[in-house]
């Protein structure tokens, strides 16, 4: 399938990441080698699963996998079919941040917030796991040398980095419930509406305000439509994932299935 059927089948504003996916997967399959993506959320990891499954000759493989616990992000590494995946080939290091957890505590915000304070892109990073005396990132392994000598503080305390096996990774404090809304269309203040059970006048306020964010970005256009695998942060709700949507009911309602994330 062409670059230009593809992208019939994705959002106008999403056209520029099909460009960039194709011209990858299309870099691996010309030059039969492997090309090394960054850190990817659940709608770009859709958008990449379409592309190269329209390569008859190509594969991919996207980690950490969630035999770590629920991973949000997640690296993709594209190859020719003759390639035998793994893991190391992702170039992803856990970096575990150490914190003096006794006079301090600090959250996901204040790591999230330091990190991108630091002048690097939401793409160089993973997720992001925080326990009582110490936080878990996963990085880019390119990354490695950058932090260790600009990650010093988080919020004025001092911090001190150890990187480790993946595999010691504290266990997420996220899980998802699945829920199932009918939804009368499928436009950002329909769904705000029905995720937060607020009256639509609300949710349209609430878009407006910035409160609500589509794949990491803030969207306060209430019309926008949402697609499979996009994911919807909401200001004093959460996160979910549009996980699927079912048959048109016969009141013409659209069921759609969401994995609401939630802490433990």
């Amino acid at each position: 399938m062409s670059k230009y059927n593809i992208k019939q089948h994705f959002k106008t504003n999403e056209h520029e990441l099909v460009d960039d996916f194709y011209s990858k997967a299309s870099d691996a399959f010309h030059q039969s080698r492997p090309i090394l993506l960054a850190f990817v959320n659940p709608r770009e990891m859709f958008i990449i699963e379409s592309i190269v499954n329209s390569f008859d000759e190509l594969h991919l493989l996207a980690g950490p996998s969630d035999s770590y616990g629920y991973c949000e992000m997640k690296r993709v590494v594209i190859a020719p079919t003759f390639y035998d995946l793994d893991e190391q080939m992702l170039n992803i290091e856990l970096m575990r941040i150490h914190f003096p957890y006794k006079f301090t505590t600090i959250m996901h915000r204040d790591v999230l917030g330091t990190l991108m304070s630091l002048g690097i892109s939401r793409f160089n990073i993973g997720d992001i796991r925080v326990a009582e005396q110490f936080i878990d990132v996963f990085i880019q392994s390119e990354m490695k040398a950058f932090f260790k000598v600009e990650l010093t503080q988080i919020k004025n305390s001092p911090v001190e980095l150890e990187f480790i096996s993946i595999s010691e990774v504290i266990e997420s404090d996220e899980s998802y419930d699945e829920v199932v809304e009918l939804l009368s269309s499928l436009r950002l203040d329909v769904v705000v509406k029905q995720l937060k059970h607020i009256s639509r006048d609300k949710a349209q306020r609430f878009i407006k305000a910035g409160k609500v964010k589509v794949n990491h970005v803030v969207v306060q256009d209430q019309t926008i439509e949402i697609d499979q695998n996009d994911l919807i942060s909401i200001s004093g709700f959460g996160r979910a994932v549009v996980s699927q949507f079912g048959t048109l009911t016969k009141k013409d309602k659209i069921p759609t299935t969401f994995k609401v994330l939630k802490s433990k």
